[in-house]
């Protein structure tokens, strides 16, 4: 190993030369780098390159849509750095062959240069984001737009969820899962609208996980369940309800309905039966 080689790992794993000096700052993880690469086999055999194409390759650094090696080699270096990183199978693609041109089990030898990156979105940015598309989704459901509604929701949750929540504090994590759970109850409320009931549901059991009493939540889930026929649910999901929240008048009428929507269930169903035996 020559000086200038660093050994970023401590075991030869991934192997790093500096052949031009950058400056600035190191991307940080979540940050979006723009790179330029040729990647050659340790024979000398090129198998990829951005150059070649004349187009920067864009990645996120820690989302694991690169190899390891780019992964944990990358945030090593500074804007306008140009390196060679040898790095071996176990943090390349293994004993997976991706390409004709890249054997199983291969080493491969990379020289990136870093051309720019962008620092990730602070948890404060990204929920300000949410924030105001939630609020656009609200515009467009008092307009009675449902769907145009649930993409705006849909939009805020994706986005949401780009939040590193392990690293919040006790309030920022419980302004975020508020924030959240809104947004899951308004995406259940816009599709109940649009006749989409399965969705629905599946926005209430996320509002739920948040909040298990959650009486609106609740409410939402028992006439997604009803409207799919489902009244033993329906009828179950009121039940607790109205244990959480005795005087919603909401809840009891619908548990009043769900109840003669089962005993007509019932009624038809012992009907049909005794047809069936008077014809035998």
């Amino acid at each position: 190993m020559t000086e200038n080689m660093i050994d970023i790992l401590g075991n030869g794993g991934i192997m790093k030369e500096i052949l031009k000096e950058g400056t600035g700052e190191k991307p940080l993880p979540n940050s979006k780098v723009q790179v330029h690469y040729v990647g050659t086999l340790t024979n000398g055999k090129k198998f990829d390159s951005s150059r070649d194409r004349d187009q920067p390759f864009e990645f996120v650094v820690g989302k694991r849509s690169v190899i390891q090696g780019w992964d944990l080699g990358i945030p090593t270096m500074k804007i306008g750095e140009l390196a060679k990183f040898t790095i071996k199978a176990d943090y390349a693609y293994g004993s997976q062959s991706p390409s004709k041109d890249i054997p199983p089990n291969s080493t491969l030898i990379f020289n990136v240069e870093l051309l720019g990156f962008e620092a990730p979105e602070t948890w404060d940015v990204i929920f300000e984001k949410c924030l105001k598309k939630k609020e656009l989704g609200n515009q467009k459901f008092k307009e009675g737009k449902w769907q145009e509604a649930e993409n705006e929701y849909h939009g805020a949750i994706h986005k949401i969820s780009e939040i590193p929540t392990s690293s919040l504090n006790e309030e920022e994590a419980k302004k975020v899962n508020e924030l959240t759970l809104v947004i899951h109850l308004n995406s259940a409320m816009a599709m109940i609208k649009t006749g989409n009931f399965h969705h629905a549901l599946s926005h209430c059991s996320q509002a739920l996980a948040i909040d298990p009493k959650n009486s609106k939540a609740l409410y939402r889930k028992a006439i997604c369940l009803g409207s799919e026929s489902d009244f033993e649910g329906a009828i179950s999901t009121l039940k607790f309800g109205l244990e959480v929240d005795p005087n919603n008048g909401a809840m009891k009428s619908k548990f009043k309905f769900y109840m003669q929507k089962k005993n007509d269930e019932i009624k038809r169903k012992r009907e049909m039966y005794q047809r069936m035996f008077k014809k035998k």
